[in-house]
């Protein structure tokens, strides 16, 4: 009897303990499943917040540095060369071109296979060197106004063209001009961006050191703001003489701009190029004229 009694309870001590060991086991299992569902989860929160790679904002296009070779063009023995100073809409200011205006000129010089050239290549024209397209212009505007950027870049940019502004220097950053970001982008889209005095002064009142200022610290400061090499000039009012040309050259200046009326012509003083005079209402036909005629 206490044999049997010994026996059974063993049986049900061995029972007991086989439970116990399977509710262990289940209970482990049960975690592990927990804790391989929290790594998924992990790694699909992971997954998810990983940082999008940021590209930079920027209203600046990527533009190579590369400029198109052209062969020999003998026959272009003149080049017009466009002035223009704000394109905005001022009644009674002349210098204030409207741009639907100026996108008429524009799509005109496009319809009529005109090419823009750089500054470097009428450069080389004017010193004898003729690799040019066949039908080349040279668009410019005096003084810098801020919508040379926000009115005529857009313009140009749409019809393939780019050309050169003649800035003031201490404008830069200055109420109605452009800014020094202004100023870098249209550089990085084949613009360039030359010398026009430290504060648009007539140079023709001033003598000796009191035109360095304008002329040579001028240039040093435009270069600085704009990390590229200013070479060339234009006259403010136009007005110029000797002192003020041996003084652009003493800078550096290789070439500078009047307002003398007509086309720039090879073999020419390139410290006295002349240019065409472009203002509001002056009409398509006055427009199509002065790009006929070189010594309209």
């Amino acid at each position: 009897m206490k044999s049997k009694f010994s026996l059974v309870y063993l049986l049900l001590l061995f029972f007991t303990l086989l439970v116990l060991s399977g509710c262990g086991i289940k209970s482990v299992t049960k975690d592990q499943n927990k804790i391989g569902s929290e790594k998924e989860q992990s790694s699909s929160i992971t997954q998810l917040s990983e940082p999008i790679e940021k590209k930079p904002i920027t209203t600046q296009p990527v533009r190579q540095e590369t400029q198109v070779i052209f062969p020999e063009n003998p026959k272009i023995t003149a080049i017009p060369v466009l002035y223009y100073h704000s394109i905005a809409v001022e009644k009674g200011n002349e210098l204030r071109i409207p741009p639907d205006q100026f996108e008429s000129q524009m799509n005109y010089l496009h319809s009529n296979g005109y090419s823009t050239i750089s500054m470097d290549q009428f450069y080389e024209f004017m010193n004898g060197t003729k690799r040019l397209p066949d039908k080349p212009i040279l668009i410019t505007f005096d003084d810098g106004y801020q919508d040379n950027y926000s009115n005529a870049y857009p313009i140009l940019k749409k019809y393939g063209f780019t050309a050169t502004v003649f800035m003031v220097s201490n404008f830069v950053n200055g109420s109605g001009f452009m800014n020094s970001t202004e100023l870098k982008e249209l550089i990085a889209n084949g613009w360039n961006i030359e010398g026009h005095t430290a504060n648009h002064l007539d140079l023709s009142t001033l003598t000796g050191a009191s035109m360095s200022p304008e002329i040579s610290e001028a240039k040093n400061k435009l270069e600085q703001i704009t990390g590229k090499e200013v070479k060339y000039f234009a006259y403010p009012y136009g007005k110029y003489n000797d002192e003020i040309i041996k003084s652009l050259k003493l800078a550096g200046y290789k070439m500078a701009f009047s307002t003398e009326r007509g086309w720039a012509k090879d073999g020419r003083n390139i410290m006295l190029v002349n240019r065409v005079y472009c203002y509001t209402d002056m009409g398509m036909n006055e427009f199509v004229r002065r790009l006929q005629n070189p010594s309209y």
